[in-house]
């Protein structure tokens, strides 16, 4: 992962939904001193360090006002950050698509006593889209502007998460400081705010769901797409 330190722009932080941004955006907070911006339209999309948990922890401290980085989740969100926030380099976390759009979905079709096989496959279908869309806006950067992490390295147990995070870091300045294990655990408390357990209803649902996109898109699939540019 390697950017270019003297180009200027704000980061896109681009991901499908449950794939991690809130913990990126803690961190890259906490690196650079400098707020990220929520998805466009959503008030409640606030940057990380002005939130409840980094009030009362006072982990993030920010120190230029101008902004990092831009979240998105969408296509058309990306575009926004382009025109609004001159964002311009491109980070892309990516989770194992089956877990990423198996939660994310059954936070709402979870709500029905009932999904019909048929109308799961038709939902599946306009997530993976949103997916690969993301993918695809990924490869269009130049590799120079362009980064990306996997949310399940973040998450690891042990070494492995501090490596990835620092990796990420480094990413975005190469000057900046490694980050140790107790800060981490730090940043990582304070990304809590956005995860939610799923409850029994909804967990039967993304168990409905899981086979469903396993069939048609899998983390090989992806690493192998965001590699090489191409699909088997």
């Amino acid at each position: 992962m390697i950017h270019d330190p003297n180009v200027l722009q704000p980061w896109h932080i681009a991901s499908y939904p449950r794939s991690g941004n809130h913990l990126v955006r803690a961190l890259v907070e906490f690196a650079s001193h400098r707020p990220t911006l929520g998805c466009p339209g959503s008030t409640r999309d606030t940057p990380i360090h002005s939130r409840d948990p980094n009030a009362k922890a006072d982990v993030i401290a920010i120190s230029d006002s101008k902004p990092i980085a831009c979240k998105s989740h969408f296509l058309e969100q990306i575009l926004r950050h382009s025109h609004d926030a001159h964002a311009g380099r491109f980070l892309l976390i990516t989770r194992d698509p089956v877990a990423a759009i198996s939660s994310h979905l059954a936070r709402s079709v979870g709500k029905k006593l009932y999904v019909s096989d048929r109308a799961l496959r038709i939902l599946v279908e306009r997530e993976l889209n949103t997916y690969l869309s993301l993918l695809y806006a990924y490869r269009s950067q130049p590799e120079p502007q362009r980064a990306h992490i996997r949310f399940e390295d973040l998450i690891a147990v042990g070494a492995k998460s501090l490596a990835a995070s620092n990796a990420l870091l480094k990413a975005l300045d190469p000057k900046t400081p490694d980050l140790t294990a107790p800060q981490l655990d730090q940043i990582r408390a304070l990304a809590k705010d956005s995860q939610s357990s799923l409850k029994p209803r909804k967990t039967a649902a993304r168990d409905r769901i899981r086979p469903i996109v396993s069939a048609r898109l899998t983390e090989a699939d992806v690493r192998q797409f965001l590699s090489t540019g191409l699909w088997d």
